[in-house]
């Protein structure tokens, strides 16, 4: 069956194709996995968002989105007012909470939006292999850099991320993610 082209709209082509089947469109960069269900009159959509720290994200993916850096607040109002507490030991666990939570919005029926960093295909796979398994479209939008040096997104960003941090994050960024690895480093 021939994928079926839904809409465009500013630049992003949404396609549908069957529950299992992937698709990459390279030109839109548009990226769908899952799709059409015939027992489902709504398709859920999960969109992730990834980019450099200070790009957009946040900005691009709505007050709606599930971010790991949730966290790191002691309250979703706190999120939006800057009271953050990063700590590196708890960033499987973060990582974890918002996946859960993604999986929880979607056998909900609901849409989901995540938006974190996702530098390298692996860190995006398990949103990858979720959206698969319940059958729901996948849409990845790519801020990267936000047409910012690393300066000034170390300046803008919200969470204190210093530059050399960035400056790591933007070497190791997978732009064309898809022919990435989909393992972790650990278990290469």
């Amino acid at each position: 069956m021939p994928l079926e082209k839904r809409f465009t709209y500013q630049g992003v082509t949404t396609f549908l194709a069957r529950k299992g089947e992937g698709v990459f469109n390279k030109q839109d960069k548009v990226y769908l996995l899952g799709c059409h269900n015939s027992t489902q009159e709504k398709t859920m959509k999960l969109t992730l968002v990834r980019g450099l720290p200070g790009a957009g994200k946040s900005t691009f993916a709505g007050s709606e989105a599930i971010e790991a850096d949730w966290w790191f607040c002691q309250g979703v109002s706190s999120y939006k007012l800057g009271e953050y507490e990063f700590d590196p030991s708890e960033l499987k666990n973060a990582h974890a909470w918002c996946q859960q939570r993604t999986r929880e919005q979607l056998e909900s029926g609901l849409d989901a939006t995540v938006a974190n960093t996702f530098t390298q295909r692996w860190e995006m796979q398990s949103y990858i292999d979720m959206a698969k398994e319940l059958g729901a479209e996948l849409v990845v939008h790519d801020v990267y850099d936000g047409e910012q040096t690393d300066e000034v997104l170390a300046e803008r960003n919200v969470h204190g991320v210093p530059l050399e941090a960035i400056q790591r994050m933007r070497a190791r960024y997978e732009k064309d993610w898809e022919n990435g690895n989909p393992m972790p480093p650990w278990a290469r």
